[in-house]
C-alpha cells in the first residue's frame, strides 16, 4: 500500500501530529510508502512561518530519516488568501502521489499506536472508510464550553453502532481514508469558499451515487474545540451557507428542513420576528460562561429564519 495523508490546516500546529503519523508510518506492515502534505489556507504569515521551521525541522529526523531528499515525504502548501475548508482540500488532490489519500484534520490528535495499521488492514473495504471521532475533557477551557457541550451532546452520531446504522449520516473528512480514484465522481464542492456543510455535501453525494462508506472504529481526538465566539461565527457562516446550497439539499438538513416546514406553514415570520427582538440577547447568551445548548439550537433556527428571508428577498429583486 502507497498512502498520501493530507491534512488541510488553519492556524493549526499539526507539527505533533506529523510526527505521530510518520513514526507509525515509518513501521506499519504492509505500508511500501507514504507522503504527508500539509495545505494551508492563509494562516496568519507569523503563525505559518513558524509552523514551516518546526515542520522542517523535524523532516529530517522522523519522516524521511533513511532518504537522502529529507523532505522527499513531507510536503507543504500554502494558499496566500483564504480558499475555505472544501476547496483546500481539494485544491490539493491533484498534487498527492498515491492511491490511497487519508485525510485528516489539522486540530486531530492521534491515541491508538494501531492507527495506521487499521487504515492499512480495511483499506480495501470499501471506496472509502471513516475512522471516527471523540473529544476528550482535557480540551476543555474555560472559553469554549458551548462547542465542547455540542460536540459532548452530539458525540452518539459518531458512535460506531451509529455510524454502521446511518452510514451517509454525519459524514466528515476529519478522519477518512479514499480511494483516489473516487475523486473522479465525487470532490470536494467549489460551491463553498467559508467553512460550513462541505463535509456534509460530500456524504450527501456519496450517497446518491451509492459509494459504500465503511466505518470502523478508529477515532482521532478532536482538539480544535473553538471559543464560544468562534464557535457562534462560525455556525452563522455555515448556515449562510445553507442557504445558498439546493433545496434538495436543505430538505436532508435537519435545521433546514424544519424552517422549510414551517415556511411551507407560514409560520416563520414568528421565528424571524424572534430574532429580530431576541438575536442579540440570544448571542449574548452563548457568549457567557455558562452557555446553553437550547439557546444554542433556538438561536441557529430563528438566525436561518432570517437568512432564508433574506435570501428569499434577494431573489425577488433580480
Amino acid at each position: 500500500m502507497r498512502l498520501s495523508i493530507l491534512i488541510p490546516t488553519h492556524n493549526d500546529d499539526c507539527t505533533a501530529l506529523v510526527k505521530a503519523l510518520a513514526e507509525q508510518c515509518r513501521h506499519a506492515v504492509g505500508l511500501e510508502d507514504y507522503e504527508i502534505v500539509i495545505s494551508d489556507d492563509a494562516s496568519s504569515a507569523p503563525f505559518f512561518s513558524a509552523l514551516q521551521m518546526r515542520l522542517h525541522s523535524c523532516a529530517a529526523t522522523i519522516v524521511a530519516p533513511a532518504s537522502p531528499d529529507a523532505s522527499s515525504r513531507l510536503h507543504i502548501i500554502h494558499h496566500v488568501h483564504p480558499v475555505g475548508p472544501s476547496l483546500n482540500r481539494r485544491l490539493a488532490i491533484p498534487n498527492l502521489r498515491y492511491d490511497y489519500v487519508l485525510t485528516i484534520d489539522g486540530d486531530a490528535r492521534i491515541t491508538s499506536p494501531h492507527f495506521i495499521d487499521q487504515y492499512i488492514l480495511h483499506r480495501d473495504d470499501a471506496p472509502v472508510v471513516y475512522g471516527g471521532l471523540t473529544t476528550s475533557p482535557q480540551d476543555l477551557r474555560p472559553d469554549n464550553h458551548l462547542r465542547y457541550a455540542y460536540e459532548r451532546a452530539t458525540s452518539r452520531y459518531q458512535s460506531l453502532s451509529y455510524r454502521q446504522t446511518h452510514p451517509y449520516d454525519h459524514f466528515t473528512a476529519f478522519n477518512t481514508l479514499f480511494h483516489k480514484s473516487l475523486f473522479n465522481q465525487v470532490n470536494f464542492t467549489d460551491q463553498l469558499t467559508q467553512y460550513g456543510f462541505e463535509d456534509t455535501l460530500m456524504g450527501d453525494q456519496l450517497r446518491r451515487r451509492g459509494i459504500a462508506i465503511r466505518h470502523i472504529d478508529n477515532p482521532l481526538q478532536h482538539t480544535g474545540i473553538n471559543n464560544n465566539a468562534t464557535f457562534v461565527a462560525n455556525t452563522e457562516l455555515a448556515l449562510q451557507n445553507l442557504t445558498c446550497l439546493p433545496r434538495s439539499f436543505q430538505q436532508r438538513v435537519r435545521i433546514s428542513h424544519l424552517a422549510l416546514r414551517l415556511q411551507r406553514l407560514h409560520l416563520l415570520s414568528p421565528v424571524r420576528l424572534l430574532y429580530r427582538l431576541s438575536g442579540p440577547a440570544l448571542r449574548r447568551q452563548l457568549l457567557s460562561p455558562r452557555p446553553s445548548l437550547l439557546v444554542f439550537k433556538v438561536y441557529k433556527l430563528t438566525y436561518l429564519a432570517h437568512l432564508l428571508h433574506c435570501h428569499h428577498a434577494d431573489r425577488q429583486t433580480l
